[in-house]
């Protein structure tokens, strides 16, 4: 066997390997996903701490401060949701609808059309909406998934900064500087990306709860 083939034979096998890999990630993508996320938001507490308690203790810390409690909340806004959803009388919608577009001079027919098409549109979607509400309710696959949520984040903030090294390690030495290059461009993308919305999501939160209580609306 030739050098020429040998490589190819590599190049062969890392791509059956990487494909075997990414199929049998690919059911818990999710779960990479919301941990890169949890990691990047919290990186800034976590580099914070690190001086003083170390790897281990300050992502334990940011787990336990920020990942879990979003984590419940994200899961009991979810499920207020879809049940408030669940709840609404379509025909009431509609009619108020009719009433607006009547108002307005509308055509009548085109009105009875459009409401016939809202009505069916909440028959098709209604199902899906009771399926979620069940799968929350059981919370069996969930559960597992969101237990690999906070491993996977732990991780991430205590080794994540090896993931460039392994990732250049079976980069061709002369690609080497140009994927170290986009490594940096990416990763401060997602850090301004994830952090952004992390702050602007709480100061968000934080009007409308005072805008709301200002107002007197309950929780």
């Amino acid at each position: 066997m030739s050098i020429e083939e040998f490589k190819l034979l590599r190049r062969i096998v890392a791509i059956a390997v990487f494909l075997s890999c990414f199929y049998m990630v690919w059911p818990f993508i999710d779960v990479l996903a919301f941990s890169c996320a949890f990691a990047y938001m919290t990186k800034p507490i976590y580099d914070r701490l690190l001086p003083y308690l170390g790897k281990s203790i300050s992502a334990l810390i940011c787990i336990l401060l920020f990942t879990i409690p979003t984590v419940i909340l994200m899961l009991v806004v979810l499920k207020e949701v879809l049940l408030y959803v669940q709840t609404i009388d379509i025909n009431a919608i509609t009619n108020d609808i009719l009433i607006l577009l009547n108002y307005f001079g509308i055509n009548k027919t085109s009105v009875g059309e459009f409401n016939q098409l809202l009505i069916q549109a909440w028959e098709f979607i209604k199902p899906s909406i009771k399926s979620m509400i069940n799968q929350i309710s059981l919370l069996p696959h969930i559960a597992i998934k969101i237990v690999m949520i906070f491993f996977t984040t732990y991780y991430f903030l205590k080794d994540g900064y090896k993931l460039k090294d392994a990732i250049l390690y079976h980069v061709p030495e002369e690609h080497q500087y140009k994927t170290k290059i986009f490594l940096e461009h990416l990763n401060e993308s997602y850090k301004n990306l994830f952090i952004g919305n992390a702050f602007t999501s709480l100061i968000i939160g934080i009007i409308a709860g005072i805008g709301y209580y200002l107002i007197g609306v309950s929780n």
